[in-house]
């Protein structure tokens, strides 16, 4: 009977031990959650106004206007000049034709209307 009593107490032990580990396991979790939803209550701040300011660094490089020209490198050396104003404002492929297109004067903005018109699907 001494080694049954015994037996019954190292049990109940074990049984204690494990209850208080789960009750352990349970406040951490709980701990867990209450933290997990306060930050998720919590409103994110917004972005930074990114294009914003890259307009604007991309202005102070005091890019060139294009209007027109009789010669065809004359474009294309306007483009690489602008792409490199772009590249330091860090401009995505978006912003890139935006401010481009906003380099444009006279009868180039009309053929960059045109252009986006007929390729507005595409």
């Amino acid at each position: 009977m001494a080694a049954q009593a015994q037996l019954m107490n190292v049990m109940m032990q074990n049984m204690n031990q494990m209850m208080t580990q789960q009750n352990q396991t349970a406040a951490a979790l709980v701990t867990m959650l209450n933290q997990n939803n306060q930050a998720v209550a919590m409103p994110l701040p917004p972005p930074p106004a990114f294009s914003q300011s890259r307009l604007a660094e991309f202005m102070r490089t005091h890019p060139p206007t294009f209007s027109s020209s009789s010669e065809p490198l004359d474009a294309n050396d306007w483009l690489r000049f602008v792409e490199k104003k772009l590249a330091i404002a860090q401009c995505d492929d978006r912003e890139k034709v935006l401010y481009a297109a906003n380099q444009l004067e006279g009868t180039t903005v009309e053929w960059w209307e045109n252009y986006c018109v007929a390729h507005e699907n595409h």
